[in-house]
């Protein structure tokens, strides 16, 4: 896995934000529904990664909901945690053995606009056909991937990644010339099962990110597309994997 010195990257059934969504941020039960699209998110990943726990949006009447609403807020919050989901801890792209290429790390960009999926293929295109750094780095921070030669091994049974979580979720409204976009900002924090040497580790992975989004085209199923990706993922410090998960 390449090593980036950065500091320590399904739409929601709206109804039930809004109705949460003034309180204080809680995170979810097991009483309560999941986030609609999120277990579909995670999967083709054959059981060995957890979808996440997902708090509540908190949020106020403040200039996100004054520009584009609750409901399209609670739904663009939703659409974020969704693609998170879906390519950050991903089988596809964190396995070498997987038969993993440059396709796996250009997943959903139907969910993206023309812009960012052009963004996305140029870097992914760049660190695969001509190794550059600074593009691999960038993919590193999109998508959690490793490599067969560094110091941790995946651990070959059981689940992949556990503790997996969305938290400190913040709304706000960016301007892009005459558009308005909607920012959505948190943390997305797991610990993954890996070895090293003959150890049993539980490796934690913070990725902190904020996701811009414009309103989605009509005709599509989904309400809001991605613009943008700003993300920082960080591993921590290792622990013992004593299996109590």
């Amino acid at each position: 896995m390449l090593h980036v010195p950065l500091r320590a990257v399904a739409t929601l059934l709206a109804a039930a934000i809004v109705a949460t969504g003034c309180g204080p941020a809680a995170p979810a039960t097991e009483a309560e529904p999941p986030f609609p699209g999120v277990q579909q998110a995670v999967h083709q990943s054959l059981g060995r990664v957890e979808p996440p726990t997902v708090e509540r949006l908190n949020f106020q009447d403040g200039a996100a909901v004054a520009v584009f609403g609750r409901r399209q807020v609670a739904q663009g919050y939703g659409e974020a945690v969704w693609f998170a989901t879906a390519t950050t801890f991903a089988l596809q792209t964190m396995v070498p053995g997987y038969g993993r290429g440059p396709g796996h790390f250009k997943r959903h960009t139907g969910r993206m606009t023309a812009a960012m999926a052009h963004r996305t293929d140029e870097v992914v295109d760049e660190c695969f056909d001509a190794g550059d750094r600074a593009a691999c780095d960038l993919v590193y921070r999109w998508r959690l991937y490793w490599n067969d030669a560094e110091k941790y091994r995946l651990q070959d049974q059981g689940p992949l990644v556990v503790d997996h979580g969305i938290r400190e979720a913040a709304v706000w409204v960016d301007q892009l010339g005459d558009q308005p976009r909607l920012a959505v900002r948190f943390e997305q924090a797991a610990k993954v099962r890996v070895h090293r040497g003959d150890e049993d580790l539980l490796l934690p992975v913070v990725k902190d990110a904020t996701y811009w989004l414009v309103p989605a085209p009509e005709g599509t199923n989904y309400n809001w597309q991605i613009d943008r990706v700003d993300a920082a993922l960080v591993e921590q410090e290792p622990v013992p994997d004593t299996g109590t998960y």
